[in-house]
């Protein structure tokens, strides 16, 4: 049953997100790399010469930008070691001296993507693909609910320990027009009543820019 969920969205994903990407007024934009960054890569942000984070190890990069915000940019960066760091900035980042992203080039990241060839030493992302709205109940593994923002907010579940069948470090990454936020987890995520994207075995293509 949850398969069967789970297939009839993504044979709609394409569509979803092609609509989001196309709205004119986005109070949210949401980028994720393709592929990961590379060891010896260096992230700077551009406003502000003193921070900078220096890939180690295959790294995927998520950016949120809201001008509804106090916190304008949010950059959150995911990899086997490092787990799910996040930083809040003000300014887009720069890839070894050049802009990341750009505003209008779109891309596709497969869902779900792992890092690591080892599966009791990798880590596996997940992109939900439409938005929650703002009636949605997402919970932990079915009992502790994830406190989210009641605007449409982007879903990212991180497995941080994929081969464990039991409870582990697990992490969702949400963004919504008022922010980003990292909430640790221990389980699957469990959407209105159903469980979602644990082992899922349908891929398909998360696109970004995304704009809400």
């Amino acid at each position: 049953q949850t398969e069967n969920f789970m297939s009839h969205l993504s044979l709609h994903c394409f569509l979803v997100l092609a609509a989001l990407c196309a709205s004119a007024a986005a109070d949210l934009d949401f980028w994720v790399t393709p592929l990961p960054l590379q060891t010896g890569d260096v992230l700077t942000e551009s406003s502000n010469s003193k921070w900078s984070f220096t890939v180690t190890e295959d790294t995927i990069v998520m950016v949120s930008h809201t001008s509804l915000a106090n916190i304008k940019y949010s950059y959150v960066m995911i990899s086997i070691g490092g787990g799910v760091v996040q930083y809040n900035a003000t300014s887009m980042p720069l890839l070894n001296g050049g802009l990341l992203f750009h505003d209008n080039v779109k891309v596709a990241t497969m869902s779900p993507f792992t890092l690591g060839a080892d599966p009791y030493n990798s880590v596996v992302v997940y992109f939900w693909p439409q938005p929650l709205a703002a009636e949605d109940l997402l919970k932990d593994g079915g009992s502790t609910t994830i406190s989210k923002s009641a605007k449409d907010t982007i879903l990212v579940w991180v497995d941080l320990m994929p081969a464990a069948d039991f409870a582990h470090r697990t992490a969702y990454v949400l963004a919504a027009e008022d922010g980003m936020a990292v909430v640790t987890g221990r389980w699957w995520p469990v959407l209105n009543g159903h469980q979602i994207l644990y082992g899922q075995t349908t891929s398909y293509g998360f696109i970004t820019e995304l704009a809400l």
